[in-house]
């Protein structure tokens, strides 16, 4: 049985100075519509390599996202709680987490490899720096987890 695949939005760039050195192109992509089982495709025509990296859905829009990139609802709903304190990283992924490679520009920033259960690989978004402004502009006092699985006391003495 086949699926049916509805389209929601479409671009098509054809670029002829591709290099073998990698480049940040910029797409902003305006649906017409709203599905939250929506699946993003990046599809290539032609005869070669291609290597995609960090391919990211943060909204752009300044009425969408506060703080450097949190979703509105979501730092509305944080607030909401007033919790007193928040982790980071939360839960088992600590295990898995290096804190010196959540820093600096995220579009330079590896993807993490979260070896747990199903390995996968995850965008690398919010680290450290992110994580603490959000913090301090919410008035909640950041509790900081560290990699104790396969790092030693100094690694975490250094964050």
């Amino acid at each position: 049985m086949a699926l049916a695949r509805e389209i929601f939005m479409q671009i098509k760039k054809k670029n002829s100075n591709l290099s073998s050195v990698m480049k940040k192109y910029t797409f902003t992509l305006i649906p017409n519509k709203t599905d939250s089982n929506a699946k993003l495709f990046i599809g290539v025509c032609g005869v070669g390599n291609c290597k995609v990296d960090q391919v990211s859905v943060m909204p752009l829009e300044e009425s969408d996202v506060v703080y450097g990139g949190w979703r509105r609802d979501f730092v509305d709903k944080l607030r909401n709680l007033k919790c007193g304190s928040l982790r980071w990283p939360g839960g088992i992924i600590s295990d898995w987490y290096y804190w010196d490679r959540g820093i600096g520009e995220r579009d330079k920033r590896a993807p993490l490899y979260f070896a747990q259960w199903n390995a996968s690989w995850m965008n690398n978004d919010v680290g450290i720096d992110e994580f603490l402004d959000l913090c301090s502009k919410l008035s909640i006092s950041p509790v900081l987890n560290v990699n104790y699985a396969i790092k030693d006391p100094f690694y975490a003495a250094d964050l």
